[in-house]
C-alpha cells in the first residue's frame, strides 16, 4: 500500500492528467445520446461541414466562388482529416474524436499556463475546474469549430508571454502567426492584436512590427485573397454576418424576449443565418448598435491598458496585464455582439479560468469560479436541451436565457474590480 502511494506521488502529473482523460471519457459517453440523436440541429452543422469539405478537398472548388462558406478560408483545416474518412457518418466520429484530441490539447496548454504564476495544486484545481466546463459543453463543443482557434489563441498568449519574460523575438513572431492563423480560422483572435499591439509600443518595436505585418501579409495572401474574389453566390462569409440579426440568446435577444413574455411587448423571431433572430425594428435597432457598444468598450479597455502599461515594468505584472487585455477584450466581443452562440463559451472560459489564477483572495476565486460554472450550465439547457420551450415563449426558461447574459458580464466585472485591486495594491514597481 504504501509503495503504491509513493508511486502515485511521484508520479501525481501522469495520474493526473489519467483521471482528467478518464472524467472526459465519460463526459463523452454521458453526452452521447443527447449529442448524436436528440437534436438534429446540432447534426446539421456537422452536415454543412462535410460539405465545405467535401466541395474543397474532393471536388477541388474554391469557397466564396464556387460554393458559399459562412467561415474564414482557413477553417477548412478543420475538416481535413475527417474529410479523409469518405462518407458522412465517418466524417462525424472522425471530427468527433478529433475534437476530444484537441479538447485535452487547450487543458494541457491551459495547465501549462497556468503553471507560470500558481502552485500545482492550484493548477491541477483549476484545470480540472475547465475540463468540467468543457465537458458541459461536449454537446455543441464536440461537433464545432471553436476548440481549434481556442488553442490557437492560448498558443499565441503562450508564446506572447514568453517573450515578455526573455524578450526573445522568435516568441513575438510566433504569437502573430498564431493570431493570424485563428484570424483565418474564425473572426475573434483578431482580437488578441489589440493588448500585443500596445505591448509592442511600450517597447518601442516599431520596426519588428513593421516586419511581422510584411512577412505575416506574404504568408497568409493568399487566403485574404480567397476572401475577396468575385463570388458567385449571394453572399461571403463577411456579408453573411453583416447581415444577420439580433440573435435570441444574446444579451439584446435576451432582454427582448423575456420582456415579451412577462408583458404585451411582442417580438417577430424567425429561423435566418442557420439561427433564431429577431427580425424588427426592435431586433434591427440592435444589430444596428451592437457594434458601437464594442467599439466603445474596446477603446475604454484599450485606454486603460495604455494607462496601465505606462506605469508597469515588472515582467509578471505585465503578464497579467497581458492576460487581463485579451480575457477583457473577448468578454466585451461576446457581451456586445448581435449574435451569441454557446460556442462563445468555449472561446472566454479557459481565459477566464486563467486570470481567476490571480485571484489572491478566497472566497473571491470560489465565487467567480461557481460563476464560470453555470454560466455554461445555463447556456446548455437553454440551447438545446429546452430551445423549443424558449421559442414557445416559457417565461422561466427565457429568465435562464436574460440570467445567462447577467451572470457573463458579472463574471467580466468580478475579474476586472478583482484585478484592478491586485494591481492598485501592488501599484510599486
Amino acid at each position: 500500500m504504501d509503495k503504491f502511494k509513493n508511486l502515485i506521488i511521484k508520479n501525481k502529473t501522469i495520474c493526473f492528467w489519467l483521471i482528467l482523460f478518464i472524467l472526459i471519457v465519460i463526459g463523452y459517453f454521458l453526452h452521447y445520446k443527447t449529442v448524436f440523436y436528440e437534436h438534429d440541429v446540432i447534426i446539421n452543422d456537422v452536415w454543412w461541414y462535410f460539405k465545405y469539405a467535401n466541395d474543397f478537398y474532393k471536388n477541388r472548388l474554391l469557397p466564396y466562388q464556387d460554393f458559399s462558406m459562412e467561415y474564414p478560408p482557413l477553417s477548412l483545416l478543420n475538416w481535413l482529416i475527417p474529410s479523409l474518412s469518405g462518407n458522412y457518418d465517418n466524417f462525424c466520429q472522425l471530427f468527433l474524436l478529433q475534437n476530444i484530441l484537441l479538447t485535452i490539447i487547450c487543458l494541457f496548454i491551459v495547465y501549462k499556463l497556468l503553471g507560470k504564476f500558481i502552485s500545482n495544486k492550484l493548477q491541477c484545481i483549476l484545470t480540472t475546474i475547465c475540463s468540467l466546463g468543457f465537458i458541459i459543453l461536449f454537446p455543441i463543443l464536440l461537433l464545432r469549430i471553436d476548440i481549434f482557434p481556442t488553442i490557437l489563441c492560448l498558443l499565441s498568449v503562450y508564446s506572447f508571454i514568453k517573450y515578455i519574460e526573455i524578450r526573445n523575438n522568435i516568441f513575438s513572431f510566433l504569437a502573430w502567426c498564431f493570431v493570424c492563423l485563428g484570424t483565418l480560422v474564425k473572426i475573434y483572435p483578431i482580437l488578441l492584436a489589440i493588448t500585443f499591439f500596445l505591448f509592442h509600443l511600450k517597447y518601442k518595436d516599431f520596426k519588428k512590427l513593421l516586419l511581422y505585418f510584411l512577412v505575416l501579409g506574404i504568408i497568409f495572401l493568399p487566403s485574404l485573397v480567397l476572401i475577396f474574389l468575385p463570388t458567385y453566390n449571394s453572399s461571403n462569409f463577411l456579408a453573411y454576418h453583416s447581415e444577420r440579426s439580433v440573435q435570441v440568446e444574446s444579451l439584446y435577444g435576451s432582454i427582448l424576449t423575456f420582456a415579451s413574455s412577462i408583458s404585451d411587448f411582442q417580438t417577430n423571431i424567425v429561423f435566418g443565418h442557420q439561427s433564431y433572430e429577431i427580425e424588427d425594428q426592435y431586433g434591427r435597432f440592435f444589430a444596428q448598435i451592437s457594434l458601437s457598444f464594442t467599439v466603445i468598450f474596446i477603446f475604454i479597455l484599450i485606454v486603460y491598458l495604455i494607462y496601465k502599461l505606462l506605469k508597469i515594468n515588472n515582467k509578471n505584472k505585465q503578464i497579467r496585464l497581458c492576460i487581463f487585455g485579451i480575457t477583457m477584450s473577448i468578454a466585451i466581443f461576446i457581451i456586445t455582439n448581435k449574435v451569441f452562440s454557446l460556442q462563445y463559451i468555449i472561446w472566454i472560459l479557459p481565459f477566464f479560468i486563467i486570470l481567476n489564477g490571480f485571484l489572491q483572495k478566497k472566497l473571491l476565486a470560489y465565487i467567480n469560479l461557481f460563476i464560470i460554472i453555470i454560466i455554461p450550465l445555463l447556456a446548455l439547457l437553454i440551447y438545446p436541451i429546452y430551445f423549443e420551450e424558449f421559442l414557445k415563449g416559457n417565461v422561466i426558461i427565457r429568465f435562464l436565457s436574460l440570467g445567462k447574459n447577467i451572470l457573463l458580464i458579472l463574471e467580466t466585472v468580478l475579474l476586472f474590480v478583482c484585478i484592478n485591486k491586485i494591481s492598485k495594491k501592488h501599484h510599486k514597481i
